[in-house]
């Protein structure tokens, strides 16, 4: 009989966890939170970057294999289009002297809105919606209204006459944009920061 009494008592006595049992899990668990929040934290800012350097190397694609295009076309002269290239590019884009894609305006060395425009839609194929923009004030007065209310990711415009400004305005006012500049001379994209 003795031995049936202590059975009880045992299996009664491992009924739950204890109170020092609980407080240790609350302090695991709150120290966790406090080393992984931080990280969540700038997931925001890693992603708006990965947009910027993933248009930056979409346009470096795009133009390679334009020119390639061009190349493989015999390098026909300025202002003859490729056929072939992409259904909406053959319509908005034209081969400078170099085989870079300029505008359909922009056989030469002078870009406008609309060459900026159409290379940027041309090579990424309508890949991300934009707003053409004439100058860095308007850029920057797009930025305040098109990132959170109309979609609008990048606001375009050219650099003079000779290249052309695609600036990331999605991360909205107040922050320092990232510029993708296109040089149809050279066919250089380079990425810089630079608040408008």
């Amino acid at each position: 009989m003795k031995t049936l009494n202590t059975f009880k008592k045992q299996q009664r006595s491992q009924g739950g966890f204890t109170i020092i049992e609980l407080v240790v899990v609350i302090l695991l668990l709150g120290i966790l939170t406090a080393t992984a929040l931080p990280r969540f934290l700038d997931v925001t800012d890693s992603a708006h970057d990965a947009v910027v350097q993933g248009v930056l190397g979409g346009l470096n694609t795009g133009i390679g294999l334009y020119r390639a295009q061009w190349v493989a076309n015999g390098q026909p002269p300025n202002g003859n289009g490729l056929t072939g290239f992409g259904a909406v590019t053959a319509e908005l884009l034209t081969p400078n002297g170099s085989g870079y894609p300029v505008g359909l305006s922009g056989a030469g060395l002078t870009l406008d809105e609309s060459d900026c425009r159409n290379i940027f839609i041309g090579l990424l194929q309508n890949g991300r919606p934009s707003s053409v923009s004439a100058s860095a004030a308007a850029a920057a007065a797009a930025a305040t209204t098109a990132a959170g209310s109309t979609g609008v990711d990048f606001t375009i415009h050219p650099v003079g006459t000779a290249s052309c400004k695609f600036v990331y305005v999605a991360q909205g006012p107040g922050a320092s944009y990232p510029v993708i500049d296109y040089d149809p001379v050279t066919g250089a994209v380079t990425l810089n920061a630079t608040e408008l």
